[in-house]
């Protein structure tokens, strides 16, 4: 059934790039991801998956990760979403993300798992569940939209 919420529109039958090319774009253009320790595990269809590796970079005064590096990893997993569905567009940028750091985050591997809401021509929608490795408990939730340009500007 189609209730228009749980429905996601614009996924692919299998995504439009795969592992291996969006690692390189990372690893190409995207020093920070090394910094913060973030590493692509699956790219499928609409989806995708990260790992945050704990590293002392991400040490947050309070004895936890940083909301910051929490940050650039849901970024980067809805990138990863985005590329799914688009493929390899460089210019693809983001234009909205919402963060709420629902829990602490022990020191330690991070998880995101990432979902497409909606893609549309221009704009493509995703949210992202973030929480600890060693326990499972989700310690952020995100939402954001990336603009993506038209056919004939990439």
């Amino acid at each position: 059934m189609d209730d228009g919420f749980h429905s996601f529109r614009g996924a692919p039958d299998s995504p439009a790039i795969t592992l291996d090319r969006f690692q390189a774009i990372m690893d190409a253009d995207a020093p920070f991801a090394t910094l913060f320790g973030l590493q692509v595990e699956d790219i499928g269809p609409g989806s995708a998956r990260f790992r945050m590796d704990y590293r002392p970079a991400v040490n947050a005064p309070n004895g936890g990760v940083t909301g910051a590096a929490l940050m650039a990893l849901a970024d980067v997993a809805i990138y990863g979403v985005v590329l799914s569905v688009v493929g390899p567009v460089p210019l693809a940028v983001t234009t909205h993300l919402n963060v709420d750091l629902v829990r602490r985050c022990p020191r330690g591997n991070v998880i995101a798992t990432a979902t497409l809401i909606r893609a549309g021509r221009r704009l493509v929608t995703a949210e992202v569940w973030i929480a600890s490795a060693a326990d499972g408990k989700v310690v952020a939730h995100a939402t954001g939209t990336y603009s993506v340009p038209p056919p004939e500007k990439r």
